[in-house]
């Protein structure tokens, strides 16, 4: 299973949602571009970014949010002795997960333990975001934000194919010299069966078929290119 970490929580209640914010795309002088929450650093242009359209909490793979239910074990830490009754997968996702909150500027969270056994850890961020943070048993890794859900990781499952394939074409449009349609004609074309194998970065040719579809339609791009991958139906098969 492919893992790929994105590391970039004061205890407060968790029953409250914050607003959602806009991504800032950012053009540094060496011509690399990066995404951020927060404002373009000085020396660095920013640009319009279009934001992903997220997951509806709840939506990802049966793992649905639950530290709003209730108040939770106190986080102070995981002992060997439970991490050794972890699957191994699981163990890893729980560092990556503890790793993300770090980053986030958070040390003082709680944790609940679903039916099923993945792990919610509970907190907010600096800038008062209720974040929830999921350890799957499978070892995905999934947050909760803002109302929304995102992986943090890569498993194999057409939900996470979703997000490569959505990830793939948004980071690449930057007008005028690269389009949404120029973007998803050009982005690497998943060639597995199921294409979701291995955590390829790749769109599926249905994916591409559907959007050229939607466009010839009127629709303008961006809204043609997520119409494809939302649905429904989706143009990934299983999502």
């Amino acid at each position: 299973m492919l893992k790929r970490a994105l590391l970039l929580l004061c205890l407060l209640p968790l029953t409250a949602t914050a607003a959602d914010e806009p991504i800032h795309r950012c053009r540094h002088a060496d011509g690399s571009l990066s995404f951020s929450d927060y404002p373009c650093p000085g020396g660095s242009q920013s640009e319009a970014a279009p934001r992903r359209p997220a997951v509806p909490a709840g939506g990802i793979s049966g793992i649905e949010p639950i530290c709003a239910k209730g108040p939770g074990n106190r986080g102070d830490g995981f002992s060997e002795n439970f991490r050794a009754e972890l699957p191994a997968e699981q163990g890893q996702a729980l560092d990556q997960a503890l790793a993300t909150l770090s980053g986030e500027g958070g040390t003082s969270y709680q944790w609940r333990r679903s039916p099923r056994g993945d792990l919610h850890l509970c907190s907010r961020t600096p800038r008062g975001q209720t974040l929830e943070l999921v350890a799957g048993v499978q070892g995905q890794v999934v947050q909760f934000r803002a109302g929304v859900a995102r992986y943090l990781n890569d498993p194999e499952t057409p939900e996470a194919l979703l997000e490569r394939c959505r990830e793939l074409v948004t980071s690449c449009v930057a007008p005028p010299s690269t389009s949404v349609d120029s973007c998803v004609h050009l982005s690497q074309t998943c060639d597995q069966n199921p294409p979701w194998t291995g955590g390829a970065i790749c769109c599926p040719q249905a994916c591409k078929d559907e959007h050229a579809r939607l466009r010839a339609t009127g629709i303008e791009p961006m809204a043609a290119f997520r119409s494809a991958l939302e649905g429904p139906p989706s143009c990934i098969p299983g999502h």
